[in-house]
């Protein structure tokens, strides 16, 4: 399970990895790996979710059942509104045929990570 540290070093380091060159990409990935003790296919599949998890923001959070019926939607929007322009074609196009199963855990672990308890005394 990807931990909170994972995350926010993958969200941090994401940005510069879609804007490098592949050399700097290399880097980058080796960097993440020896962070995180995951392996190189791994860290590449983590930079390139950061396209489902802009998506899955656009959509409200909704679940990933929803977002996988709206994702081609979404995807439009967003490179109508240039808001993917640092990803190439290639990499959007690829997020458009991701399977379901992939899109949950990633969806899922983020609305957990959002809810908060709340405690009401009676009366």
């Amino acid at each position: 399970m990807i931990g909170e540290f994972d995350m926010e070093l993958t969200q941090k380091l994401a940005n510069g990895y879609k804007k490098a060159n592949k050399k700097r990409k290399g880097e980058i990935l080796t960097e993440y790996c020896s962070l995180t003790e995951v392996s190189r296919n791994t860290a590449s599949k983590r930079f390139q979710k950061e396209i489902i998890r802009r998506c899955w923001e656009l959509g409200g959070n909704i679940c990933a059942e929803r977002l996988h019926t709206m994702l081609p939607t979404y995807l439009d929007q967003l490179y109508i509104r240039g808001m993917l322009k640092t990803y190439s074609r290639d990499q959007i196009e690829k997020t458009r045929s991701i399977p379901l199963g992939t899109m949950k855990f990633p969806a899922a672990s983020r609305r957990v990570s959002k809810i908060t308890l709340t405690v009401s005394t009676p009366l």
